[in-house]
């Protein structure tokens, strides 16, 4: 996974494009934004750091496969 396969426009996730199965979302990232994974059926785990602040409706729709979702604690 690389930085690459993450749209991120002012610390705002806009769109996760990358084919991994476990994804951890990147460190300053203070926002998900609306179905920055959706059909993302590949996608298993998510890891959202303590900085995400925000995650916006439908930022994970038709994510069927997601069995894990990690958010730190502060």
């Amino acid at each position: 996974m690389g930085y690459n396969d993450f749209l991120i426009s002012d610390n705002r996730l806009v769109k996760y494009q990358g084919h991994d199965t476990e994804v951890v979302i990147p460190n300053g990232v203070v926002e998900i934004y609306y179905s920055a994974f959706k059909g993302c059926k590949f996608v298993r785990s998510i890891y959202i750091p303590h900085g995400v602040r925000t995650i916006m409706d439908n930022a994970f729709s038709n994510c069927k496969a997601v069995y894990s979702l990690d958010i730190a604690a502060d």
